[in-house]
């Protein structure tokens, strides 16, 4: 059996009776059909859009477009849940134009802000953290009171690798520390990278942003928390372990070291990877982030994306039962006029192209 979301229900029926009983514990998974009228003006057109390879005539393409298989995953404790179009799933994941955007970018360095940090960049009122590729900034325009960046070294935002994830998110911490010092009742700490305009970045220069709070984490973090504190009073055990190990019996895992790296059956948007560690942004931790980062970059074409990057209470705090997240997702091509994310996505489920046992392969040494 070919792996594929839309196989899905047979493979989970197929698992050892505990895994299988822990994947129902948390998820509903099931396919339906849905079924229209080509009408023969429309034929040559969808024809050529869903030809898959071994098609003999248009007749299967056809045939295709007039049952179409969608999957269904719902996760029965966080309420997320996506839909995944059969024909969509089968298209190639396409690159997107990057001779235009690499001119692009390039174009922007002229009067680029973020290309001369020190001169055009807010800073905090204790300074700033340096690092080798590096260098924080205050955020001119913050979304919360204690609001920073790190500006990259390196212009354009595709240009990374290990070494430099490891020096962002270092100056990140540092950051974070330090503004802590200045004021110890800050517990919250999050941390999150828009990669181009489709993703929310105000400029296509390299960089990400630290928040730190006081009250209470922010609102998705503090979704997560209460889900993990809700399945471990109904279940007595821990939703991240089982989350992972769910994830692990459905062949949708692999590890880099003591961190594991899992497409999600119920991703927020496209090709979504999560990252899942201890409580330390440590070497391993580090590395499959940016190995994830270049995979879509590299492997699956993406041009734009989002991380968001769930820390611990900086004070730490005993009861906090989550690992140390980073959600990553494909933001779309920055060169069509149109947006990946719609009604349904921020008020329905999200409508997905991209198999998870696709994305997950990519991810293969």
């Amino acid at each position: 059996m070919c792996d594929s979301i839309l196989n899905l229900p047979d493979r989970i029926a197929g698992l050892p009776e505990r895994e299988q009983a822990r994947v129902r514990r948390l998820f509903e998974v099931g396919t339906r059909t849905g079924r229209l009228v080509v009408p023969e003006s429309l034929a040559p057109k969808l024809a050529r859009w869903y030809a898959a390879p071994g098609d003999t005539g248009p007749q299967q393409a056809i045939a295709r477009a007039s049952a179409q298989r969608v999957a269904r995953t719902f996760n029965l404790y966080s309420g997320e849940g996506a839909l995944f179009n059969e024909l969509r799933a089968r298209r190639p994941m396409q690159h997107g134009n990057t001779a235009d955007l690499d001119a692009r970018i390039e174009k922007a360095r002229q009067g680029c802000d973020f290309c001369d940090p020190l001169r055009m960049t807010t800073a905090d009122t204790w300074g700033r953290i340096t690092g080798a590729s590096s260098v924080s900034a205050a955020n001119a325009s913050m979304y919360d009171a204690h609001h920073g960046m790190v500006v990259f070294g390196e212009h354009h935002p595709h240009r990374f690798g290990p070494e430099q994830v490891a020096d962002y998110l270092d100056v990140a911490a540092r950051w974070l520390h330090r503004s802590r010092e200045e004021d110890p009742t800050l517990r919250y700490p999050f941390i999150m990278w828009n990669c181009l305009e489709k993703a929310g970045a105000s400029q296509p220069h390299g960089h990400l942003q630290m928040l730190l709070t006081r009250d209470r984490p922010y609102a998705r973090q503090a979704w997560m928390i209460r889900v993990a504190d809700d399945y471990h009073r109904q279940t007595n055990a821990r939703y991240w372990d089982d989350w992972l190990a769910a994830h692990e019996s459905l062949g949708l895992v692999r590890r880099r070291g003591s961190v594991a790296c899992v497409a999600s059956i119920t991703p927020i948007k496209e090709k979504e990877m999560l990252v899942i560690g201890g409580r330390r942004l440590d070497d391993d931790f580090v590395g499959a982030v940016a190995a994830v980062l270049r995979c879509l970059i590299d492997r699956l074409g993406v041009l734009s994306f989002n991380v968001g990057l769930y820390l611990p209470p900086m004070d730490g705090d005993e009861g906090y039962d989550l690992p140390l997240i980073a959600r990553c997702v494909d933001r779309g091509d920055p060169s069509r006029p149109t947006a990946d994310v719609g009604a349904m996505e921020l008020y329905g489920s999200p409508v997905v192209a991209s198999d998870p046992y696709r994305v997950i392969e990519a991810l293969e040494p």
